[in-house]
């Protein structure tokens, strides 16, 4: 990948370990808003929360009103609620893998642009890249909340380019998801490495595109690749 000018990174499950944070966030979650439950009424609620929710991309409406019914919980709050709390109180369980930061240091002494394009609310993703340490060495982050464009639709990696000036072929997109990320960055244009690894390792792999298991080894493709 000797003409790759610019790295761009997804963020969850990508630079850091989304189930993880997610199992932090359920404990804090029932603390909060069912306090009063037996430790056994605890252990299957987490459990439902984590099953039901997608790897994290479920926590709209639908998801918290299936646990309501699914818990009988009959003083539940309404699911605006939730989602407010946990676009707020989630990014706090939030933590980058330990290399996230070399490898960001690394790409920059190498002259490499480096940005994060994620998809998420505006509140919500910007809580988790403040608080990831990364930003010293990140040169633009793009969250659909803020412009309006989700993935899978390639035009926010369009949007991106644009906007900062970079050509797509000169980019290349790390992320996990195999549609998502995948599919939509080389729809738009631009090169991809997975990282497989969390909800969606192994699934939808892809001969054109660099798997990887450690974040590291975006330094090994882009060398070699």
């Amino acid at each position: 990948m000797s003409t790759i000018k610019a790295v761009l990174f997804d963020f969850d499950e990508t630079l850091h370990d989304r189930m993880q944070a997610f199992d932090g966030y359920v404990a804090d979650f029932l603390a909060h808003f069912c306090p009063g439950i037996s430790a056994a009424e605890k252990e299957k609620r987490a459990a439902d929360m984590v099953r039901y929710c997608g790897g994290g991309y479920t926590q709209g409406r639908d998801y918290y009103e299936k646990l309501g019914k699914l818990w009988h919980w009959a003083d539940r709050p309404p699911a605006e609620t939730c989602i407010t709390y946990y676009n707020r109180n989630f990014p706090k369980y939030c933590s980058v893998f330990p290399e996230a930061k070399t490898l960001f240091a690394r790409l920059k002494e190498l002259g490499y642009t480096v940005g994060v394009v994620t998809n998420g609310p505006s509140e919500l993703q910007h809580g988790k890249l403040e608080g990831s340490g990364l930003m010293p060495w990140c040169d633009f982050l793009v969250v659909s909340g803020d412009v309006g464009i989700h993935k899978p639709d390639p035009r926010i990696f369009l949007y991106t380019a644009e906007k900062y000036g970079l050509d797509p072929a000169a980019c290349v997109y790390v992320g996990d998801h195999p549609v998502n990320d995948m599919e939509t960055a080389l729809k738009a244009g631009m090169h991809a490495i997975r990282m497989n690894v969390g909800w969606f390792k192994d699934q939808g792999l892809r001969d054109d595109v660099p798997n990887i298991t450690s974040i590291l080894q975006v330094l090994d493709v882009l060398k070699n690749g």
